[in-house]
C-alpha cells in the first residue's frame, strides 16, 4: 500500500465534515489470488468525503431564469431520467438549492399559495435551500 498523504480538494467545512488524508492502493502482486484468476491488476483511492451529490442523476443544474415553468420543466426532466437498461430511475425531486441572490424568487416558487392571482401548484413540492457557495 502506498500513501499519496496529500488532501484532494479543500472544500468548506460544513460541506467536507471529518477527512483523512488519500491512500492510494494497488493489488499487483503476482501471487493475489484475484490477480493470478483475472489477470488484472487492481488501482484505486481509498478516502472519505462528503462533497456533493453521489449520483449525476439526483440534482439538475440549469441557467434559465427560474420561473414556475422552467421548475416544472426541471422537475419533469429528472422525474424521466432513465438508467443504463432503459428503465426509469423513479427520481422524485424534494430540493431546491439556489443561490442567496434568488432565494426571493425560489421562495416564490415554492412558498406562495398563489401567482400572479391563480393558484401555485408548486406550493411545497420541495424544500428550499439557500447556499451563499453558489453566487458567481
Amino acid at each position: 500500500m502506498v500513501s499519496a498523504g496529500y488532501d484532494a480538494f479543500d472544500p468548506p467545512p460544513d460541506l467536507a465534515g471529518t477527512r483523512r488524508l488519500l491512500n492510494s492502493l494497488q493489488i499487483t502482486r503476482h501471487d493475489d489470488e484475484r490477480a493470478f484468476l483475472t489477470d488484472n491488476y487492481l488501482y484505486g483511492v481509498r478516502a472519505r468525503a462528503n462533497a456533493g451529490y453521489g449520483l449525476w442523476q439526483l440534482a439538475h443544474a440549469s441557467r434559465v431564469p427560474l420561473t414556475q415553468e422552467s421548475y416544472a420543466a426541471a422537475r419533469a426532466t429528472m422525474m424521466k431520467r432513465k438508467g443504463d437498461k432503459g428503465r426509469i430511475l423513479g427520481v422524485n425531486p424534494n430540493l431546491l438549492v439556489v443561490p442567496a441572490s434568488l432565494e426571493a424568487t425560489a421562495r416564490k416558487v415554492l412558498k406562495a399559495t398563489e401567482v400572479d392571482g391563480s393558484s401555485n401548484v408548486w406550493a411545497g413540492s420541495a424544500e428550499l435551500i439557500v447556499s451563499p457557495y453558489l453566487e458567481g
